[in-house]
């Protein structure tokens, strides 16, 4: 008789299967949920104002973007209007992060002289 391997069952010595509850699946699960960051609703004018700043920040080669988890992300700026998201870029830490149009608080740049 062949019986199938299932890594969530193992077999005790009766030569029945029992279910296994792995905690270590079952902890990560929990750990994602906890750190979920609910969408803020704005209103129409807070969206067209944001749009507007960030459309206005692609021309500047700094800009910093403060998202609603805290984050504080530096660096170039790419906005696609149709879909609402975009990429900021640091090529001094060479690494890119990509952002959504709700993710954003507030848009900052400084014009250098």
């Amino acid at each position: 008789m062949v019986l199938s391997v299932d890594p969530l069952r193992s077999a005790n010595s009766s030569g029945f299967k029992s279910f296994l509850s792995p905690p270590s699946l079952l902890g990560k699960a929990t750990t994602l949920i906890n750190k979920m960051v609910r969408r803020k609703k704005l209103t129409d004018d807070e969206l067209k104002a944001l749009i507007k700043r960030l459309q206005e920040a692609r021309q500047y080669q700094s800009v910093t973007l403060v998202m609603h988890d805290g984050r504080e992300l530096v660096g170039a700026l790419t906005y696609q209007d149709r879909f609402g998201d975009g990429r900021i870029i640091n090529i001094e830490k060479e690494i890119a992060c990509d952002y959504n149009l709700y993710d954003v608080k507030e848009v900052n740049w400084s014009v250098a002289s």
